[in-house]
């Protein structure tokens, strides 16, 4: 039930009820003509001169049709102002909470009853006389048994729907007072009050009740639309409410609009927005909700909005949750537009979204357009069809070539982007960085200028505090933040032309890699320390130090090189996992010139590690069946090429000597057993996967008589027997002298 207020004892002014969608805050319909941006105003001036064009003593009937969030509600509140400004009472119900017909019409006549109640209207000395003295009538009516009458009838032959143009006396009177529940002096009210105001009834939000009470709840609501000289309009989605109609009874099948043209007498319907208007509602929606956004990039971007208002402040309030963070931000360091696009197609089809950000974003994707390689064309189009298939676009259909068109433009915005940065970007609403590229540079800046470790600290800690993380992960984020911008200075000095603009790129390299290098020194904060023996960042910095020395660089750049040098070592030491850093510079190497062929920095970084690599193959020896899980993986493979190579680091001097001095033999018995098991699988990888054995163990014999004699020194089974018999074979027709090697078969032979 609505409060309503008093203008005067005769006159009640400006008066509303309200019982609708009355919420506040971001999603509430416009209520001001000031906020006006889809031209609503217009339509709810026409509906108004319609009820107002109505002869006397008759009632109403206006349908207004729109989709959800097509604007439905904000044209009521513009009606409204329209006709309280008028002096006309208006009377405003939702029905989004009915939970039967009984209830939505029982709201319906209570608000209609405070309204008479509420407004103590004075009834002239004429009309007291009349029904002095009578008594309070019955109340409202079943409408259960109503509407099942009301439904009968309609079934049968959609019934005869009769408008009540009567004046408000006689029996006209009665039913008035019978439906509102009236007392004989609120009915007096009311009399007096049609004689000088309308009354206008707002019923909203018809098509978000339960669809299964809808029928009835209508069937219901036309019993109470006759009332003389009130008017009704009723707002809700025309295809709902008539899918609802058709679910309840297979009469509405084919006679659904004549049932509603017996409801409505006058429609007015909100249709699809024209492609200007919609873009210049979404470019002051997005200026509204997202002024920090520059605002090319916002114009730019609303072309591209859907043409439902709600949709639209949807998308814009999402966006402006991100201010904050924004400000944090450089100018330009954000790609808004693209940001914008992708929130946009999230909303509106999520599922086409996770196919076109996985794989039609960003650098080294297939693109649609400006693509060389047809092949990757053709990939790009199936990719697209796909992704929009999955969310229910058919090709050839115009919301399959709006959204191939905006896939284009995102590509365009996107190409030189890498997928780490497109991901951090599209979680900066509901993650917060830890540090922004604006922030880095301040911190450098200022690291520089004082050379003081406590700025560190405290930017570690409030970096902590913004990201709601762990101080590890803030230092490892400090660490690749502070590599991708070194990484971008030697991008952009190569780039250079001019000598002057070189030098000020030049001197931005070398002071993050100052900043790199008290990083990695900084032991009294244990986080930082942490963070540089993680193995991601050992890689990380190899692979962009390699890329650097492998090209014939200038020689201004040699302090850089030096300070790299520096670095990679400690990292190398330090790396936690030294045996993945290992194998990551064996890539560099050229199988046919070995370790000399690696850039220099690798070359450190391989010596370096090279003990850890070889303890893991020693390790595998002493483990259960290990070697024979090797044999297993994949090619390529690190391990294996340690293994099968003649050349690596395994048969070196003394890391052979070790492996010699594992392969005499374990401390007991069930070790002894286990060392003989993986030289015998040891033995069966080099038969089956080595296609150099004869070269291996030619420049190593002692590691094949060894193995051998480990081997053979078990007491085997006979088909173990006769297996190393066949191996002993198979060596010699691979061309190795098996004359040293006993046969275990030789005493059954």
């Amino acid at each position: 039930m609505g409060f309503f207020r008093r203008a005067g004892a005769n006159k009640p002014g400006v008066v509303a009820a309200q019982l609708a969608n009355t919420q506040a805050g971001h999603d509430a319909a416009r209520s001001r003509c000031e906020e006006d941006g889809l031209d609503r105003l217009s339509l709810a001036q026409s509906m108004y001169r319609t009820i107002k064009a109505t002869p006397a003593g008759y009632s109403t009937r206006i349908g207004l049709y729109g989709e959800w969030g097509a604007g439905k509600t904000t044209v009521l509140n513009f009606l409204s102002d329209i006709a309280q400004s008028h002096d006309d009472v208006v009377v405003h119900v939702s029905a989004w909470r009915a939970v039967d017909a009984d209830s939505f019409v029982a709201s319906l006549s209570d608000a209609m009853r405070a309204k008479v109640k509420a407004l103590n209207i004075a009834v002239p000395w004429y009309l007291k006389w009349k029904y002095w003295g009578a008594k309070t009538s019955s109340g409202v009516a079943n409408l259960s048994q109503m509407t099942g009458q009301a439904s009968g009838k309609i079934d049968n032959d959609m019934g005869t729907m009769v408008t009540m143009g009567a004046a408000l006396t006689g029996s006209v009177a009665s039913l008035v007072q019978q439906r509102l529940g009236l007392e004989v002096a609120d009915l007096e009210q009311l009399r007096a009050l049609l004689q000088a105001h309308q009354v206008i009834v707002f019923i909203d939000d018809l098509d978000r009740a339960d669809p299964v009470i809808l029928p009835k709840t209508l069937m219901a609501l036309r019993e109470y639309l006759d009332l003389p000289g009130f008017a009704f309009v009723l707002a809700f989605d025309k295809a709902i409410i008539t899918r609802s109609l058709r679910a309840y009874s297979r009469a509405f099948s084919s006679s659904r609009q004549a049932f509603l043209d017996k409801i409505i007498d006058f429609e007015f319907e909100l249709k699809a927005l024209p492609r200007n208007l919609s873009s210049r509602f979404a470019a002051y929606t997005l200026a509204q909700y997202c002024d920090f956004i520059p605002p090319i990039h916002r114009d730019n971007a609303a072309e591209w909005f859907p043409d439902n208002p709600r949709l639209t402040r949807t998308i814009a309030r999402e966006l402006g949750s991100l201010k904050d963070v924004a400000l944090r931000h450089g100018q330009d360091e954000l790609k808004w537009e693209a940001i914008i696009l992708q929130t946009l197609l999230r909303r509106e089809a999520p599922e086409c979204a996770a196919i076109v950000e996985e794989k039609l974003l960003g650098r080294g994707t297939p693109t649609l357009v400006l693509a060389f390689n047809q092949e990757r064309k053709t990939e790009a189009m199936t990719l697209l069809v796909q992704a929009l298939a999955a969310s229910g676009f058919q090709p050839g259909s115009a919301a399959f070539n709006r959204y191939s068109r905006l896939v284009v433009r995102m590509q365009g915005l996107r190409a030189l982007d890498t997928p780490e940065r497109i991901r951090s970007e599209m979680l900066l609403s509901t993650r917060e960085p830890c540090f922004s590229q604006h922030e880095l540079l301040k911190l450098i800046e200022r690291w520089d200028q004082t050379q003081n470790d406590r700025v560190l600290a405290e930017a570690l800690q409030f970096a902590g505090k913004v990201a709601c993380t762990n101080p590890l992960q803030v230092a490892v984020t400090l660490m690749n933040l502070t590599l991708d911008h070194y990484d971008l200075c030697i991008q952009r000095m190569s780039e250079q032309k001019v000598i002057a603009q070189r030098r000020l790129c030049l001197q931005e390299a070398e002071q993050t890699a100052r900043f790199l290098w008290r990083l990695l020194q900084a032991d009294e904060t244990e986080d930082l320390y942490r963070a540089t023996t993680q193995v991601s960042i050992g890689i990380r910095v190899l692979e962009s130090f390699a890329s650097y020395s492998r090209r014939d660089y200038p020689l201004d750049e040699l302090w850089l090189r030096c300070i790299e040098g520096w670095m990679m070592p400690v990292l190398a030491a330090r790396c936690q996992n030294q045996v993945a850093l290992f194998y990551r510079c064996t890539e560099y190497e050229i199988k046919e010139q070995g370790p000399a062929s690696m850039p220099p920095i690798v070359q450190k970084v391989h010596a370096l590690t090279a003990s850890a690599a070889v303890k893991d193959i020693l390790g595998m020896f002493t483990a259960a069946n290990a070697i024979h899980l090797c044999s297993l993986e994949s090619v390529p493979s690190s391990r294996l090429e340690l293994l099968r190579n003649e050349g690596s680091v395994l048969y070196s001097k003394p890391h052979k000597q070790t492996l010699l001095k594992l392969l005499e033999g374990g401390a007991d018995r069930e070790q002894q057993h286990v060392l003989a098991k993986n030289a015998m699988d040891y033995l069966s990888l080099q038969l089956d996967r080595n296609d150099d054995l004869q070269e291996l163990f030619k420049a190593h014999p002692e590691v094949l008589s060894s193995c051998w004699r480990l081997v053979i020194s078990e007491q085997w089974r006979q088909e173990t027997n006769e297996m190393l018999h066949w191996m002993r074979g198979r060596l010699e027709q691979r061309g190795i002298d098996v004359a040293g090697l006993p046969d275990p078969c030789s005493a059954f032979g």
